[in-house]
């Protein structure tokens, strides 16, 4: 499989996740120390057992894609007035 360098944004990768496309080849298990500053870097194959199954993975991935919808209305909501947001339920748009 060829090398793309590019890099793909955020909201093409959830979504992507959530539509189930996404394959995943573990490349590390990040460890940290109680009371220590930084983190220890394993072989994601020489520590198996950390990896979640896929599964796992996929049930993670569709509940954040969730609560980013959820956020994402929240966001929008505050973004308008209350009066728009009474006529919007109502299916009409405000008229400036």
């Amino acid at each position: 499989m060829p090398i793309l360098r590019t890099v793909a944004d955020s909201n093409y990768v959830k979504e992507e996740g959530c539509a189930g496309r996404l394959l995943r080849q573990p490349m590390a298990v990040a460890c940290t120390q109680t009371g220590k500053e930084g983190k220890t870097y394993l072989s994601a194959a020489a520590f198996p057992p950390a990896v979640p199954e896929d599964e796992r993975v996929q049930q993670r991935v569709s509940a954040l894609g969730k609560l980013t919808a959820n956020w994402q209305s929240v966001v929008d909501g505050a973004l308008i007035s209350p009066v728009e947001q009474a006529d919007r339920r109502k299916g009409q748009e405000r008229l400036l």
